[in-house]
């Protein structure tokens, strides 16, 4: 209903680098997650494969390749599994960002969604998969699906770092319903000046909230600058974490504003899908 209160605190974990072991990295992002739930987060957000050192991707030493496997998990699995319990304790949504294994020799770049039974509620698999300035087609197949999740309060979908730099993504998702536009990265300098820019169109192009969470520190050559940031629907910025480590960056929104966002710009009112058939030809040039 027009003008009604559907107000909730959503929040983006932003987590300090930690070289280490699997087990150290986890108990840290658990102890973040803690945090959120005790400060009444009803949404939060890990980072990119939040178990593991992003920097891995990034090196181009082969002899790495084959131990990485031994990180991934099934969902649900042990990783999740623990944060299902912290869901649960708190009653909050969780979205968790994970090297899955989906079968034998199948693995994506995936991100579990937890409901606030601590129930695995769907997964989101990266669409997208670089091999530019990381190597992660050398080990994850791409997603082709764009769920959106629906809870009491709205519904919401998600983008895996890559996916942010096609606005197809957060469209087709806010086309199936999401008011909320959730997006984890791992992004070192060299995508800096561009990161916020993206975070904030995404959020103006489909008039809808959007909620961007980067690690923040240093992993082998590898700087992670943070500014997990959350945008409303005019592109603003209501909350960033900066460079502060272990951070729980929240906002309380009001999801009637997408409503209100969306009747002002006409974004999907002057849509015209029909004479976009170029996006679906095999051709580029």
């Amino acid at each position: 209903m027009a003008g009604q209160k559907r107000e909730i605190k959503v929040a983006g974990i932003q987590l300090k680098c930690i070289v280490g072991t699997k087990e150290e990295i986890v108990d840290n992002a658990l102890g973040v997650l803690e945090k959120a739930g005790q400060e009444d987060v009803q949404i939060a957000l890990l980072g990119e494969l939040f178990s593991m050192e992003y920097d891995r991707f990034l090196q181009r030493e082969f002899e790495h390749y084959k131990p990485m496997f031994e990180i991934a998990e099934p969902i649900p699995g042990p990783t999740i599994n623990k944060v299902s319990e912290i869901a649960k304790k708190y009653r909050m949504y969780v979205i968790a960002p994970i090297f899955e294994k989906a079968g034998p020799g199948v693995y994506h770049n995936s991100a579990a969604i937890i409901d606030p039974e601590g129930n695995v509620i769907g997964v989101t698999r990266k669409r997208h998969i670089p091999a530019v300035q990381s190597l992660e087609k050398l080990y994850f197949r791409p997603g082709s699906e764009f769920p959106v999740y629906t809870a009491p309060f709205g519904k919401f979908g998600v983008g895996i770092c890559f996916d942010r730099r096609f606005p197809e993504t957060a469209r087709i998702l806010a086309l199936n319903g999401a008011e909320i536009y959730f997006n984890p990265v791992a992004a070192g300098g060299y995508v800096k000046e561009t990161y916020e820019l993206i975070a904030r169109m995404r959020a103006v192009d489909n008039a809808m909230f959007s909620v961007f969470v980067n690690r923040v520190g240093d992993e082998g050559k590898t700087h992670f600058f943070g500014d997990s940031i959350i945008c409303d629907p005019s592109g603003k910025i209501i909350a960033s974490g900066e460079e502060r480590e272990n951070e729980v960056v929240s906002a309380v929104i009001n999801l009637e504003h997408v409503d209100s966002a969306r009747i002002e710009s006409g974004v999907f009112r002057d849509l015209r899908p029909e004479i976009y058939h170029r996006l679906t030809e095999q051709r580029i040039f």
